[in-house]
Parts: C-alpha cells; structure tokens; sequence
C-alpha cells in the first residue's frame, strides 16, 4: 500500500503511521487501521478518503476493539435536521467504502452503533439509525437495549437533547420497561443517577415504578441508596396513587 502518498505531507500523520509500524512490528494492516482511525478522529476527510481509496479497512477496530465505525459516531460532527454531516464526515466515507453498519463491537459488551450513538447523545446518528432499520430493542451482551446507554455519561440527565433521545427511542419502539440481565429497567437507572425528568418522561412513557430487578429492588430503592428526596418524592407519589387506582 502507497501509505506515504496517502497521508500527503500530512507530518502527523506519517509519524503516526511510523510510531505504528514500530510498535506493531510491522504489521502493515494493523499501522494503517489506526492510522485511519486517528485521522477520523482528529476530522481529516482528505486523508481519510485517501487511506480508504489506498485500501484501509472501514471495518476495522481500535485497540480497545471498538469499531473505527463507532468511533466516527463518537467523534463526528452532525447537523439533525438535513443529516448533512453524512457529506463530508467519516462516518460517510466509510459508509461509501463498505463500512458494515451492523458491525458491534469485540470487547465483552459487543454494543451496537446505535448504542454508541446513544451514550454520547449523537441525535442525528440516532435517527439515521433508525431509518436504516436498527432495532431501538436490540440488546448488547448484558441484555442492555440502546435506550440504557444513555445513563452511561456523566451529564446533565435532565437535558432537552437526553429527554428528546429517550422519546425519539421509544417512539420508533424502544421498550420502557425492557430488562437487561440484572432485571434492571430504564427506570433503575434513572432513579439511580436522580434524574426527576427523565423519569418522569419514562413514566409518561410507560414506565411501571413497581417492578423490581433480580434483587429484588424496586426504582424506589435505587433512589432512596442515593437519598434524592426529589426523586423519592416523585416515587412515592406515582406508586401511591397507582395503588388507590387498583
């Protein structure tokens, strides 16, 4: 492979493809997967159309066995509206060049795309996803659906965008009260991380409060380990009057 005249004058990215070569003792595959994978994320399309054009595998993986795929829903730039990050992006280039949108990851968790698109609040992806035909119910190795990839980060829960990503999921089929292998819903989690509105989202949605994991705990527990007397509150109060209901 004309590796060289793939990455230009690039400097970085030719020291990069020789710190490759060093370290994988010459594996010529492997130093131009990574190198494609640092020019995704670092937003080179010129050279990231020429590595493909040259040969790079679209459907490799990273160091951590993640698909360079998933790495470019991570890093890539997206417009919701007219999905015009598909133009140009990375996550279009190795689409073009026989990237499998289906591929999940290798490590223990074997996640989806639309897992990936989902944790990192990539609304965008999410719906191109979607339109593919990715199932909002597909779960990854621990039974997780997509939908519980959003309690995975550190932010803001409460957010417009996570809010209009847990219902853009269930309006194109997630399930609310889906469980992963631990018996945990969407509510657990919610509950867990103390985000009043997004359970009160799920709730509207059809989330059931009374529904406990394999331990037994109900969301209630999960907010009362965490002492979220908003979320207690909130709790307490739905199950209360689903009881008078029944």
């Amino acid at each position: 492979m004309a590796i060289r005249g793939a990455v230009g004058n690039n400097s970085v990215l030719v020291n990069r493809y020789c710190k490759c070569i060093a370290a994988e003792q010459g594996d010529e595959k492997r130093c131009v997967d990574l190198t494609l994978l640092y020019a995704i994320e670092t937003s080179k399309a010129a050279v990231t159309r020429c590595l493909l054009e040259n040969g790079a595998d679209p459907n490799g993986f990273n160091d951590e066995n993640t698909p360079i795929l998933h790495c470019a829903i991570r890093y890539g730039e997206e417009s919701v509206g007219n999905f015009s990050y598909l133009q140009s992006s990375g996550f279009d280039l190795l689409l073009r060049y026989g990237a499998d949108l289906d591929i999940q990851s290798k490590d223990s968790k074997q996640e989806s795309a639309l897992h990936v698109a989902v944790r990192w609040g990539k609304l965008g992806f999410i719906r191109f996803l979607l339109r593919y035909g990715m199932d909002p119910r597909s779960a990854d190795s621990e039974g997780r659906p997509p939908l519980f990839a959003i309690f995975d980060r550190s932010f803001d829960y409460d957010n417009h965008n996570c809010l209009e990503i847990i219902s853009h999921l269930v309006s194109r089929g997630a399930d609310p009260n889906q469980q992963d292998n631990e018996g945990r819903r969407a509510l657990h989690l919610a509950a867990q991380k103390g985000s009043r509105k997004v359970m009160e989202l799920l709730i509207r949605l059809g989330a059931a409060c009374d529904q406990p994991d394999a331990t037994g705990k109900l969301p209630l527990d999960y907010a009362r380990e965490t002492n979220d007397h908003a979320s207690i509150g909130l709790l307490e109060s739905y199950i209360s009057s689903h009881t008078l209901e029944h």
